[in-house]
C-alpha cells in the first residue's frame, strides 16, 4: 500500500532550510514520503547556501 501525500512543506522547516542549508537537506530527506512538495526544502537550502557562499565572499 502506498500513502498518499497530503500535507504541504511548512513555512517553519523551509524558513529553517533557508536560514541553516544542511537541516533542510535533513528535513527533505525525513519528510519526502510525508509531504506533497518536499522540493521546497531543497530549493530553500540551496538558495540560503548560495547567499551565504556570495556574503562570504563579498566580506573577503
Amino acid at each position: 500500500m502506498s500513502e498518499t501525500s497530503s500535507e504541504k512543506a511548512g513555512i517553519l522547516a523551509i524558513i529553517i532550510s533557508f536560514l541553516i542549508p544542511i537541516a533542510g537537506v535533513i528535513i527533505y530527506f525525513v519528510n519526502k514520503s510525508k509531504v506533497s512538495n518536499p522540493n521546497a526544502y531543497l530549493i530553500a537550502a540551496a538558495i540560503g547556501f548560495a547567499i551565504g557562499l556570495i556574503g562570504q565572499r563579498a566580506i573577503n
